[in-house]
């Protein structure tokens, strides 16, 4: 099996007040990210999130998923 790529969906549900602050966080995040740093010269890393902004200050609705994607080699 050969990994050509990794997909990555941030499903999170924010505070009303720091959806702005979150959203710059992921812009910047693969740059500071060592696993993306690791195995970005050899595979494509993408990204996308889904945030929800939530009155009530609630924490992470659900966790980062990851999905490898495979070659056909």
């Amino acid at each position: 099996m050969i990994l050509t790529g990794i997909k990555i969906h941030y499903k999170m549900k924010v505070p009303k007040d720091k959806r702005a602050a979150v959203e710059r966080a992921l812009e910047h995040h693969e740059g500071f990210c060592a696993a993306s740093e690791s195995v970005r010269r050899g595979i494509t890393v993408e990204w996308e999130s889904e945030i929800a902004e939530d009155a009530e200050h609630e924490t992470l609705e659900a966790p980062a998923a990851a999905t490898a994607v495979r070659g056909t080699d």
